[in-house]
């Protein structure tokens, strides 16, 4: 019992846990959909394969993922035993600034520390994720907890507008395509209509204005729809909303989630009992095997 609570009062770093309850955002919008399916009707791929980038189902595994941790590592905190504005990797390493560390092994280590420090647990009847962060300060965890959702709506924000311009970019050029279609189309009509300017007597060029007409009528409404397309594609660019939605923020926990120092000292002196019991009932058989000897 005495050097468990030795250890525990001196050796033991305490762990305290923020918990945090977010929600995936609507991140694939009306327009977004509408512009893949355009794409697709003239045979083209637009983020194809990337996509489920944006789907709540994977924000586990981006959570746990080394290119947010590796942004988490340069953030600064706040801590009582390192001080003010400390980047997370010397928190976690326990630099002091002075030593001189193999970086790149302290990144990998610490990149380690963070994934195992961090939990994700997934709602089974929704999209609602809970994370759990633990830290050796309690406003250390709420403040990583913050952070990291932060960095997750940044990853998320940058694939967004990765995509909304690629996406722009393809109906930019088949607008060009399109609107020399239409004048081609329209050249064809006037055209025709010049040279044959009365074909109310001719079945045949009754028929071929009609194709030419309905030809005109088609390019424009392609291009109706890609001119609005763009300029929703524009407004989706500029735009600046969140990606994740927080239910509940993280907050800096009043009581350590480890060690639990009663249940510890009450499981020495339990074990610290049993052994001495156990000794003496060895030390009482020995003695009275050796008197019957």
């Amino acid at each position: 019992v005495t050097v468990t609570i030795i250890q525990l009062l001196f050796f033991t770093m305490p762990v305290y846990t923020s918990i945090a309850k977010i929600i995936p955002s609507s991140v694939a919008s009306k327009s977004s959909n509408q512009i893949t399916g355009l794409a697709s009707q003239f045979g083209l791929q637009i983020g194809s394969g990337k996509s489920d980038i944006l789907s709540g189902q994977l924000y586990p595994e981006i959570i746990k993922s080394r290119s947010l941790a590796r942004a988490l590592l340069v953030r600064k905190f706040y801590t009582k035993k390192f001080g003010q504005d400390r980047q997370l990797i010397e928190i976690l390493s326990g630099d002091d600034g002075k030593s001189k560390k193999d970086i790149d092994f302290e990144i990998k280590k610490s990149i380690l520390a963070i994934s195992k420090s961090i939990s994700v647990i997934e709602s089974k009847k929704s999209n609602l994720l809970t994370l759990s962060i633990d830290a050796f300060e309690p406003q250390l965890a709420a403040d990583i907890a913050s952070a990291l959702i932060e960095e997750l709506n940044i990853i998320q924000k940058n694939f967004k507008l990765s995509r909304i311009k690629e996406k722009r970019q393809f109906i930019e050029n088949r607008l060009a395509e399109v609107g020399m279609d239409l004048v081609n189309a329209e050249e064809k009509l006037k055209s025709f209509r010049e040279k044959n300017r009365n074909i109310n007597q001719s079945p045949a060029l009754t028929l071929t204005k009609e194709r030419l007409f309905r030809e005109v009528q088609m390019q424009m409404q392609i291009y109706t729809t890609l001119k609005s397309e763009f300029e929703l594609a524009q407004i989706e660019e500029v735009e600046n909303s969140d990606m994740v939605d927080i239910l509940d923020p993280p907050e800096a926990p009043i009581v350590r989630t480890s060690p639990k120092r009663k249940v510890r000292v009450m499981v020495a002196g339990f074990l610290g009992l049993s052994l001495g019991l156990f000794i003496a009932f060895i030390k009482d058989w020995f003695q009275k095997s050796f008197n019957k000897a």
